[in-house]
């Protein structure tokens, strides 16, 4: 799609790596954020060929609810859920203030969009908080769920062996690649999805291009038809579309599995069901403001994009890149936040400085999904993660004058691991955290090598934690 993408010269990030602006490369679509240190917007820039930039001031609350935005008023209820969403934050498509209504577990149960006391839309839940049905506006649905996928959609009503629509999944959960209609012989269609799983194009089994799909930064789409004329919703009933995420055109929202996601507001519609687990910075930020590289499947807690030998039904953050065994680089990803007094990309042991009493190094991956009653392993850190030292115990001399090596004089490992089940086994959260503290001497001369360090690797220490449920905020 020609001129959908966007711009490196109109795409900024601040120091945080955090989305600042951003630029349609055919220019009618530019946008601007000014961000808090928690990642609100104290005010988003929108611009575009033929229209002059609007500026969109809001405000927040204590606890970084939205409170105002462009001057209109969010309402929000005692337990951090949108009941009131302004027609400024509204799609696009339907500029109207909404009415949203919530059940005891936080679960959208039904919106009113125009705010005019008539229900549009309903929403069905099953004990494991899926949602299993939509009754309403552009149709009543009953969704059949394998695990955490809708493999069928089914009208109200219809018989079991009828279904309007059955779906394909390739390795990751947001990865639909085929719909097939009602009956043996129903339409077929293909989907196509780029680096973030973000529907692109949709094709019929001949090959033909059914639908085009674009979307902004923060995921409000564009829909074009297969001659690439602009249509206001799918003409085939589409409803995978940013990041794999299912988009309900009549309410605006993306559903995120444990929350809904408003793409004009650019957050989470309630809190982290999972409170900061999920993320250290809010309860409400999306994708922690870096929309362009990360997914989040669950509504609770970013990952990145899944790269090969990851567990295709993971669907939460795992270990992405394995650290070398001798050589391990300071943490990175989302999936390996740590603290090294290293920055540098050379390399864990070239980099350390001689004659330092001790030197501390924090890897800790955390896992969390829905893993039914099979047994989660404990084990998501390879024996390799653990660093041991080089041959010899030298560091390369870094700092040393010439002729002469640094030697470190022990290495002591500690690993920790928690393990939390709640809802009766059903949802599993692991906490892993490797702690290596080395003690390194002075400069030696390079002729007496370096005597072998006393490595000490003490007993994995475990912490298992049964609860009913995880509490709500």
């Amino acid at each position: 799609m020609s001129g959908y993408g966007f711009t490196n010269a109109g795409t900024t990030y601040d120091d945080e790596d955090r989305l600042t602006g951003y630029q349609r490369t055919n220019g009618a679509l530019t946008q601007s954020w000014n961000l808090t240190s928690v990642g609100d917007w104290n005010s988003v820039t929108t611009s575009g060929i033929g229209f002059q930039p609007v500026v969109q001031n809001r405000t927040h609350g204590p606890t970084h609810e939205l409170l105002t935005a462009g001057g209109q008023t969010v309402n929000t209820d005692v337990k951090g859920n949108i009941t009131l969403l302004p027609a400024v934050l509204a799609s696009s498509l339907s500029p109207q203030a909404s009415s949203l209504q919530w059940d005891f577990d936080n679960k959208l149960k039904s919106v009113d969009v125009g705010n005019n006391s008539s229900t549009d839309v309903e929403y069905k839940y099953d004990a494991l908080g899926r949602r299993v049905a939509r009754v309403g506006s552009s149709g009543s649905f009953v969704y059949v769920q394998s695990d955490q996928q809708t493999i069928a959609d089914y009208g109200v009503g219809d018989a079991p062996s009828s279904p309007l629509y059955r779906y394909v999944y390739a390795s990751y959960i947001d990865e639909p690649v085929v719909r097939k209609g009602a009956g043996s012989d129903g339409t077929i269609h293909y989907y196509h999805s780029n680096q973030q799983y973000s529907i692109t194009v949709v094709t019929t089994s001949t090959g033909a291009i059914a639908e085009r799909y674009a979307y902004s930064a923060y995921g409000e789409p564009t829909i074009l038809d297969g001659s690439g004329s602009q249509i206001a919703n799918s003409s085939i009933s589409n409803r995978y579309s940013y990041t794999g995420r299912e988009w309900d055109a009549t309410v605006g929202f993306y559903h995120f599995r444990s929350r809904w996601m408003s793409p004009k507001s650019g957050r989470f519609l309630g809190r982290d069901p999972i409170g900061y687990e999920g993320s250290e910075w809010g309860l409400y930020e999306f994708l922690e403001s870096t929309v362009l590289a990360v997914t989040d499947p669950s509504g609770e807690q970013i990952r990145p994009p899944m790269n090969p030998g990851q567990p295709p039904w993971y669907p939460y953050p795992y270990p992405t890149s394995p650290l070398p065994p001798t050589s391990p680089l300071p943490p990175t990803s989302p999936s390996q936040r740590g603290n090294s007094s290293s920055s540098s990309g050379a390399g864990f042991w070239s980099i350390l400085p001689c004659g330092s009493m001790s030197y501390t190094y924090n890897i800790t991956v955390s896992a969390w999904g829905i893993f039914g009653l099979n047994p989660l392993p404990l084990g998501l850190l390879p024996a390799g993660w653990l660093p041991v030292a080089p041959a010899g115990g030298g560091t390369g001399g870094v700092g040393c004058p010439q002729g002469y090596v640094c030697c470190i004089t022990s290495v002591i490992n500690n690993t920790n691991a928690i393990t939390i089940n709640a809802r009766k086994g059903y949802i599993r959260q692991v906490s892993v955290t490797v702690n290596t503290t080395l003690s390194i001497g002075n400069c030696q001369l390079a002729a007496c090598p370096c005597p072998a360090p006393k490595v000490t690797t003490n007993p994995k220490q475990e912490l298992k934690i049964e609860i009913e449920q995880f509490p709500k905020t």
